[in-house]
């Protein structure tokens, strides 16, 4: 069953709008058409295969089949924005909206009657108020019916407050479903459709005027609970569905190129030359914007090295913030061996570095800190605040155990000691370990070396040491 076939618009947004496709032909007589709005804000990648699940759903069979450009997904949800840009299609067209989140970009007033405004400009954009408001601008706004599509755990607020609204259909899709069940996604969005064509009112005999609505006649039904995949009206249509219908959907949602901007783990490098070339060409960049030579240098280098190694033990692979290294109170609380003047504004100016360069995944940015919370070491706190950067190495442990024992980045720099990170929740990792006699903190470096009694290497970690 094909509902909509007429699509006159689609379009791509995050904090701008960009049009994919444009049909500016009349539709069929009798035929509504069709816009739509798909998130490919940041967070959209991982959403990646549900929105092709949904999007070929829509797109089966329409006259956008297979004309949809690639998708970049960057930035944040500004869904308000693009719906301005083109509310003179609101009125007359059915409008589809794909997203995995909410509206967190606006900042303005919006109409929510004919008599009512709203200033979003003074709320709490992640508050159900905010949310709410947005609800009641979309319903009044669009004249036509609108299907809002959430991908995921982070749309659910969305969805809810979207419901028992007329003419508003909305469902949500769990995250990995259409990798596990291509059938229920499909099935799913027909399930939406259904709903949506019952509460069609009839078509008036050819001729006729539409009749009255009167004052206290009951509204259109409108829907009380989000339709899941797991949902009876879903598991129906799932049900309904051919093999055919499937396929189809499934291939022209295949078609759809989403290139993930934000994770790069198809070009993780596999050997360590790989990897040192994309930080050298970072030190490069580094090199213009903070002054830091010879042992300082090494030592700070070797300090990047060590977080890249932590950054996938701890906080269960959510990586740790950009100061766990570069906190003076480390190093004057003698956990390191060298503390460089510059090695704080020089360790961020380099993750940011290696993170930009696009090509090869050393070293990602992977999203900020929610709360304000702390780490420790060897017992010394380190506080951080909410929009901390997050960054996560996924390089394999051999090769990041290579890149620590390469003399040309880090030289004879070593780790003070074997050091023991914990969150401030309690959960505690070991770090992988410099395997070394233990120096006194007040041991200059030069006097360790001369000793050589603090000289020992730092023997990749076995293990036992993880």
């Amino acid at each position: 069953m094909r509902l909509h076939t007429h699509v006159a618009l689609v379009v791509a947004f995050n904090t701008k709008a960009q049009v994919l496709f444009e049909c500016t032909s009349a539709p069929p007589e009798g035929v509504t058409p069709v816009v739509y709005f798909l998130d490919v804000s940041g967070s959209i990648a991982s959403h990646a295969d549900e929105l092709r699940a949904v999007a070929g759903a829509f797109l089966a069979n329409s006259n956008a089949e297979g004309r949809i450009g690639q998708l970049r997904p960057n930035g944040g949800t500004a869904m308000v924005k693009a719906l301005l840009k083109y509310q003179h299609l609101l009125g007359r067209c059915d409008v589809v909206i794909v997203t995995d989140g909410y509206e967190n970009e606006y900042d303005g007033t919006l109409p929510v009657s004919n008599t009512e405004w709203i200033d979003l400009s003074s709320i709490n954009k992640r508050s159900p108020e905010y949310l709410t408001g947005v609800a009641n601008w979309l319903a009044h706004v669009c004249g036509c019916q609108i299907y809002f599509l959430g991908l995921g755990n982070n749309a659910s607020e969305m969805a809810s407050v979207m419901l028992r609204r007329r003419n508003v259909f909305v469902s949500t899709i769990p995250r990995g479903a259409a990798r596990s069940d291509a059938a229920s996604v499909v099935g799913t969005v027909q399930a939406l459709r259904i709903r949506a064509r019952a509460a069609l009112p009839p078509p008036a005999a050819e001729g006729a005027a539409a009749p009255p609505t009167e004052e206290g006649e009951a509204a259109p039904p409108v829907q009380d609970v989000v339709i899941l995949p797991t949902s009876e009206e879903a598991r129906a249509a799932i049900a309904a569905l051919s093999p055919a219908d499937i396929e189809a959907a499934t291939a022209v949602g295949q078609q759809l190129q989403i290139v993930d901007t934000n994770n790069k783990q198809d070009e993780v490098p596999t050997t360590a030359a790989q990897a040192k070339a994309v930080i050298l060409e970072a030190m490069a960049v580094a090199a213009t914007k903070v002054t830091l030579t010879g042992d300082a240098l090494q030592h700070t280098l070797k300090l990047a090295i060590w977080y890249m190694q932590q950054s996938r033990e701890i906080n269960n692979g959510n990586g740790l913030p950009s100061t766990i290294v570069s906190g003076k109170s480390f190093s004057n609380a003698g956990l390191f061996e060298f503390a460089a003047p510059e090695a704080s504004k020089y360790l961020n100016t380099l993750f940011s570095a290696i993170n930009n360069i696009k090509r090869q995944n050393v070293l990602n940015k992977i999203g900020t800190v929610e709360k304000p919370s702390k780490l420790e070491v060897e017992g010394v706190s380190r506080s951080y605040s909410v929009g901390t950067t997050l960054y996560r190495a996924d390089l394999t442990t051999a090769v990041l155990d290579e890149l620590a024992a390469d003399t040309e980045l880090c030289g004879t720099a070593k780790l003070l000691k074997r050091c023991t990170c914990a969150k401030s929740s309690g959960a505690a990792a070991s770090l992988p370990a410099a395997r070394r006699q233990r120096t006194s903190p007040s041991t200059s470096p030069g006097a360790a070396s001369s000793s050589g009694a603090a000289a020992a290497t730092d023997a990749p970690p076995t293990a036992a040491d993880a």
